[in-house]
Formats: C-alpha cells, structure tokens, sequence
C-alpha cells in the first residue's frame, strides 16, 4: 500500500500431486489499484512529454499446471499450462503534476479505456534449462518460448494472441563465479479477428522491470518488440564459503518496439547501460538493486524477482 492508497495484494498456493508424478498444481488471486500509472501511447517514436495517467485495477484468478515434459542427456524439457480470469478497469488517473488519460487527447487512449472488461486467459510455457544453478550461475543456457491467448467475455472486440522467446546464456570468463550473462528475445502479439484491438496487458513493454532497465516502466509498447542484454558479474562478498553472497553488475540493454516486423527494422534502437547489485545463494537468487542510465534520466530497480 503507497501514500496515495495504491495497493497490491496477491496469494498463491501449490501442491505436488500424486496421479501426476508429483508435478505441481498451482492456484492463486491477485488485486491491484494503480491511481496514477504513466501511459506513453502506443509506438517506439513516444516521447516522455507524452506522458498521461492512466487509473488501472486489475482482478486476477489463475490455474497453474505443471505439465512436465521429455528428459534428455543434455537437460530436462519442461511445460506448464496457465489458465486465468482477468477483470480489467482502464480510466483517467489522478494526480496534479500530470495530465490524465482522456479521449480526445493528442495521446490516445489505450484498447478498453473507460470500460470494465473480464477476460480469459490461456497460456502454454515450454522451458529448456542447462544452467549448473538458478542461484549464482556461472555457465548453461535457458531457453522459453510461451505461446499466449486472451479473448474478453463481453465482445468488446478486445483479443490478441502472442508469442514470446526468451534465451539466456552464462559464460564464465574468469574464476570466482565472473560470468558474462547474455540474453536477447522478441514477442508479437495480433488480434483475433481485423475489426479487434489487442488488450493493453497483451501488448509487448519494455521499460524498467521489462528489459529495458534504464527508461520508466511501461515506457515502450507496442504489438511487436525485441530486446538484447549484456551483463558482467563478478563477486564482492562471501558469507563464510556457504556460496551465499554479493555479485556487482555492470549491464548495456537494448531493444525497440514497433507495430509490426517491418517497423522493428526501420528505426534506431533505444538503449541502457548501468550497475547494480545481486544477493544469491549456490542455489537461489535473492534479490537484485540496480541503477540504469538512458537518454531519458535514470532509473532505480529493486526486485525479488530474476529475468536471465
């Protein structure tokens, strides 16, 4: 909960279950209330002047099944079926240092504004995973391709199918856990049907916490994008030889949003560079702290959560 009563709530539970090999079912609820969101638009070409706010409350409720897969010699194929119900409300935001979201607006309006829309959801993960530790990992690669479909329930021609690839690859250059990490991806989202508009939530972002780290959340979407990372960690701090301890980062992001493959080519390409922090385990990441530079400012990450 923030000073001006945005709240974020969320609760998740799952179990192994037995008739199927021990493999995980998961369920969980989630609520969030963003008063004051920054909306850009939509396209590579926004400019931060562009920025409106935009009130967001969202109502989750998800199935998670993990499907499991083929093992191989070389690392285990894994999968997982994710089913859910999204209820979305999009309207003006508040707040006084900024412009709120209107129609009319040189800036226009996301797909569902001022409408409450339930939607359901569908989406199938595949994962292939040969790094030595999904802690503080020196070497392997990851690799997930996930294959995603929405549709609202109250044919407000709100739709969209998306595919999303992610790789990542560890690369030791030095003893004592330096390692070069290298990740790049690409996503394109389409509606369903030509009269459709895609959902907000479906459209590819880039910003902060979604691989461009050193421009403002959500500052780029669009219905295609890609994105490319170089990060070099290498040790600070050891907790008593246990393996648990600081990395310090030194990281260049970049990638670009467009509205279709062809307008991913055509435009320069937005980039960051930064450093940071990274609390790990031998077998687990902690926590990472971060501050990244870009032609726009800076800024500063704090997350629980890894993206390789």
């Amino acid at each position: 909960v923030k000073a001006n009563l945005d709240r974020e709530v969320a609760f998740g539970y799952s179990t192994p279950l037995a008739p199927l090999d021990a493999r995980e079912l998961g369920a969980g609820v989630e609520y969030e209330l963003d008063h004051n969101d920054r909306f850009y638009g939509i396209g590579n070409e926004t400019s931060p002047d562009d920025v409106r706010l935009l009130e967001h409350e969202t109502s989750v409720a998800y199935l998670d099944v993990d499907l499991g897969g083929p093992t191989t010699h070389l690392a285990p194929f894994t999968s997982d079926l994710y089913a859910g119900y999204r209820h979305e409300r999009l309207s003006s935001g508040i707040g006084e240092a900024l412009s709120a979201v209107a129609e009319g607006d040189s800036v226009a309006p996301p797909p569902g504004f001022g409408q409450s829309v339930d939607y359901a959801e569908l989406a199938w993960t595949f994962r292939h995973d040969t790094r030595d530790s999904s802690g503080r990992t020196q070497r392997g690669t990851r690799a997930e391709l996930e294959l995603y479909g929405t549709t609202d329930l109250r044919s407000a021609d709100l739709n969209a199918v998306r595919a999303t690839l992610r790789a990542a690859w560890f690369i030791p250059v030095a003893p004592l856990h330096r390692v070069l990490a290298l990740s790049a991806g690409a996503a394109a989202a389409a509606p369903l049907a030509e009269a459709s508009e895609v959902p907000l939530q479906s459209l590819v972002t880039l910003g902060q916490k979604e691989y461009l780290r050193g421009y403002a959340k959500g500052r780029f979407r669009d219905r295609a994008g890609f994105w490319a990372s170089a990060e070099y960690r290498y040790p600070i701090f050891e907790f008593s030889d246990t393996g648990a301890g600081l990395s310090s980062t030194l990281f260049v992001d970049v990638g670009r949003v467009g509205e279709d493959v062809s307008e991913l080519v055509e435009a320069p390409v937005r980039a960051a560079f930064g450093f940071g922090v990274r609390a790990e385990t031998s077998r687990a990441f902690v926590f990472r702290a971060q501050v990244a530079f870009s032609e726009e400012g800076a800024e500063v990450l704090f997350a629980l959560n890894d993206t390789p």
